[in-house]
């Protein structure tokens, strides 16, 4: 009899420091969504509410290389057309892909 009361006591108090020791990670994992929540609207609120940093634009183009550029005539157009063309040629490849799967 006494053997069965010190099991059940040995039981009852192994439960009970389990449950004290992980009852840090069991409120953890229950507030963790409230916190995401929290620190969401927190970091909208400051971003909203606070001026954005100065940046400073540092071009790597030298202005020889500009100026070959500005001087070919409606050269815009020219690189619209040529980035069209890759790209319509790039989604043909891609369907040709599809098909062939």
């Amino acid at each position: 009899m006494a053997i069965e009361l010190a099991h059940y006591w040995y039981d009852l108090i192994d439960i009970v420091r389990f449950a004290i020791a992980n009852i840090s990670s069991f409120f953890s994992a229950v507030f963790l969504p409230i916190r995401w929540v929290f620190n969401f609207f927190k970091g909208l609120f400051v971003g909203l509410f606070s001026t954005p940093p100065a940046t400073e634009i540092t071009e790597t183009i030298s202005q020889q290389v500009k100026d070959v550029f500005l001087s070919i005539p409606h050269a815009s157009l020219l690189f619209w057309a040529l980035g069209a063309g890759i790209g319509i040629l790039a989604v043909i490849f891609i369907i040709k892909k599809f098909v062939h799967l």
